[in-house]
């Protein structure tokens, strides 16, 4: 979220004359922080016709009015303030502006602009908003034919994982804590000790590697499916739950995996297991990773990056 000055430059260009928005402009100076947004500010008496759109549903507190978006990415990296993504965007462009003379940089303008629309551009045929609009539609037609509010309609769209009991995986605490809210605001339960649910979905981060998966396997039925991360984000923006196939965890070594007694845990009696049962996950993720690196970089890393340079 923006400062008020950025905000109100954005909501200029949308709407010159004002119509739309006038002076209902809310900006990070008018919340409690960057990462707290909350709905009351903005419709404090009646947000039943309130659709939200953000991808990240956790700065909202996981409200049911809102509609999930995919994260934009203009440049061919999930974060350009981080270091390590600055220096992996060096290319022939920079090569060219070192080795060539001002003048000559100048008359091959057109060649540099082009160099660096094929370079640094994700993509031109990014159709996520037709989707997003589609979408919208069908929430805005069944608002005025059954006169329920946008949170039921919304949260009744989101039961996307609901039958779905999930044991979540990674090297960040705070990003697992977030993963598994984000599963059961679709409709999913996670895995907890004492419950009567059976892990149906194991889902790891990063480039984990599975070594054991129930040391007793014996019913592949009931036995969870193990999969990255990404097929519990792919549903949430399709609104429906994809197939497991697709994203299933390469994992060479499951069947042939061998390991030793474990005498201090034991199956419970209702059919839940530990999480040493469970899974032995080999993360190659540094773990001293922070959230903040989970959900994106601070724009800290891209000014101490620019003081290194100077």
């Amino acid at each position: 979220m923006g400062n008020k000055s950025y905000a109100c430059s954005i909501a200029g260009l949308l709407d010159p004359t004002g119509k739309l928005f006038g002076s209902r402009i809310i900006s990070r100076d008018d919340n409690f922080g960057c990462f707290d947004k909350d709905i009351k500010r903005l419709f404090p008496t009646n947000s039943k016709h309130v659709v939200i759109l953000d991808d990240r549903p956790d700065v909202w507190g996981f409200v049911d009015n809102l509609y999930p978006i995919r994260p934009y990415y203009y440049f061919q990296t999930d974060d350009i303030n981080s270091p390590e993504a600055l220096q992996g965007m060096k290319s022939a462009l920079s090569e060219d502006v070192r080795n060539s003379p001002v003048g000559e940089v100048f008359r091959n303008k057109n060649d540099l602009i082009e160099l660096i629309d094929r370079e640094c551009i994700l993509t031109y045929f990014d159709n996520e908003l037709e989707k997003v609009l589609s979408g919208l539609k069908e929430v805005h037609t069944e608002f005025f034919s059954t006169q329920q509010d946008t949170a039921s309609i919304l949260k009744k769209k989101k039961e996307i994982f609901k039958g779905c009991t999930a044991e979540i995986f990674s090297s960040v605490n705070e990003y697992t804590l977030y993963l598994n809210l984000l599963f059961k605001h679709h409709g999913g339960q996670t895995f907890s000790h004492g419950s009567v649910n059976k892990v149906t979905h194991l889902i790891t981060t990063g480039n984990g590697r599975i070594r054991s998966v129930w040391k007793n396997k014996k019913d592949p039925v009931i036995d969870p499916v193990c999969v990255q991360v990404e097929w519990m984000h792919e549903s949430i923006y399709a609104f429906k739950r994809l197939d497991e196939k697709e994203f299933i965890l390469n994992v060479d070594d499951l069947e042939s995996a061998q390991e030793e007694p474990d005498t201090n845990t034991a199956s419970s009696s209702d059919g839940n297991h530990s999480n040493d049962e469970l899974i032995d996950l080999e993360d190659s993720a540094d773990t001293s990773n922070t959230t903040g690196e989970a959900f994106g970089s601070s724009d800290d890393s891209l000014y101490k990056k620019i003081l290194d340079d100077n």
